[in-house]
């Protein structure tokens, strides 16, 4: 598993003292760069294309150092910053997609999504036209890495370009003093969370508001580290009448939360059952809704729960509230779901006003809870598409609303009849039991299918 990024150097001739010429700079890196450029994710080839002539080729021909530019300033927001619900918006294209870099050459059509933990490579294809006369074959296609197979594939190609560089003569050059200043940022702690935090916000470095950044890390310290990066990841999706901090999130707990008790219900699961869940095969990155839904079905069996609707009241017992919190809406609609220790007590936060909302919130809380080890005071359910957050809503759907006894159900039958019925029976909405199904390649609503 892996990422293999493959420049084809063309003979050149070398641009030597190239500072001191009358030759543009820019024009001399792009040329003695050029390259035919592969990149293969897992042994698969994802820059297929085809020619003006209308011959296949494995790569285009390319700027090789424009691409490892353009890793190098974007490479934090690439490994950090999570794809957002809806339009992601130019300025996350632009870190993200390929085809952004421009310069006059015709880029593959690739994005690279970070969770945090994984990476996904996606390609797609596109059409030739007057002006662009070359067509990449890909189709929609997506394979995804673990983040430190994500950066040794960048490194080494990057490594790669620069000693290209090298050997013709253009030293120095701006890449390698990037490069340089990328690696002593990722080499310390504080630097490399404070640009975590930029990412997260979707800035890039050096342009987020400094205040924000020194007072989520001020919170982390109160919430935890990780918590503290959810909370960064989900700010840019928050209206502007939101505020999150330690202060606001205990307060909003102890007007609008339930507290939580363990004499209210049971702490499901022993550590040898979940232990499963969190090893990773060798060689395979985690998927975070492979482990969200073995979790919830390990959880249904160690509970003897079969593959009926759980109840209002075995839910409120495994998450140790009185039974009847998920009929009772909160007076205010809190920015996101979240369970929080502090001195004064332990308190769960639902933000969905109706039933079937709140049961949902609560499922993802408990599979939070299950799965995410850490000891931190702060567990949020946002709405940001990070690891953490992917895991719990495929531990939600697979617990609520199991996927083999659904089928069982529509029979194959996708009418909206079909669906409510199957809504009503599993306590979910009629959104949850469609997305189980387009999610799992049985049924698609639209002519687009959606990805998990």
């Amino acid at each position: 598993m892996n990422l293999i990024i493959s420049p084809r150097w063309r003979p050149s001739h070398t641009y030597r003292g190239y500072l001191s010429s009358h030759i543009d700079v820019e024009t001399a890196f792009d040329e003695i760069s050029t390259c035919s450029l592969v990149l293969s994710v897992n042994d698969q080839l994802m820059t297929r294309m085809v020619d003006a002539r209308q011959e296949e080729q494995n790569g285009p021909r390319v700027s090789a150092y424009r691409l490892a530019e353009w890793f190098l300033w974007n490479w934090w927001r690439i490994r950090w910053e999570p794809p957002r619900s809806g339009d992601s918006g130019l300025s996350w294209r632009q870190a993200h997609e390929t085809a952004s870099i421009g310069g006059g050459w015709l880029w593959p059509q690739l994005a690279f999504e970070s969770d945090g933990k994984t990476v996904t490579v996606r390609s797609a294809g596109s059409e030739a036209t007057p002006t662009e006369p070359v067509s990449y074959l890909g189709h929609d296609d997506e394979w995804y890495i673990t983040a430190q197979e994500f950066e040794s594939g960048v490194d080494s190609f990057v490594q790669d370009v620069l000693s290209h560089l090298a050997n013709n003569k253009l030293v120095p050059n701006p890449i390698w003093r990037i490069w340089r200043e990328l690696e002593q940022e990722r080499d310390n702690p504080e630097t490399t969370m404070y640009r975590r935090f930029e990412a997260l916000l979707g800035h890039n470095p050096d342009e987020a508001d400094p205040r924000q950044i020194d007072r989520l890390t001020r919170d982390g310290e109160v919430w935890g580290k990780q918590a503290a990066n959810e909370v960064a990841a989900e700010a840019p999706m928050m209206m502007a009448s939101d505020t999150v901090t330690a202060t606001s999130l205990l307060s909003v707990a102890r007007k609008s939360g339930f507290e939580v008790s363990d004499r209210n219900g049971s702490s499901p699961m022993t550590d040898n059952t979940m232990t499963l869940m969190e090893t990773d095969t060798p060689g395979t990155p985690l998927v975070p809704w492979q482990v969200g839904a073995n979790a919830a079905k390990a959880l249904r069996r160690s509970e003897h729960l079969g593959d009926g609707p759980v109840s209002d009241r075995i839910l409120c017992d495994m998450c140790g509230i009185p039974t009847g919190s998920l009929r009772r809406s909160s007076p205010v609609k809190p920015p996101m779901a979240y369970t929080l220790s502090s001195k004064r007590g332990k308190y769960i936060v639902f933000r969905a006003r109706v039933p079937t909302g709140r049961r949902f919130d609560a499922a993802r809380l408990l599979g939070d809870k299950l799965l995410v080890r850490n000891g931190e005071s702060l567990q949020p359910a946002t709405s940001t598409h990070t690891f953490r957050q992917k895991m719990q809503r495929a531990f939600a759907a697979e617990f609520l609303c199991p996927f083999d006894a659904l089928l069982d159900i529509v029979k194959g039958d996708y009418s909206d009849e079909s669906i409510d019925e199957a809504a009503t029976k599993f306590r979910v909405s009629p959104m949850l039991v469609t997305r189980r199904l387009e999610n799992n390649d049985v049924f698609d609503s639209r002519s687009t299918r959606r990805i998990p």
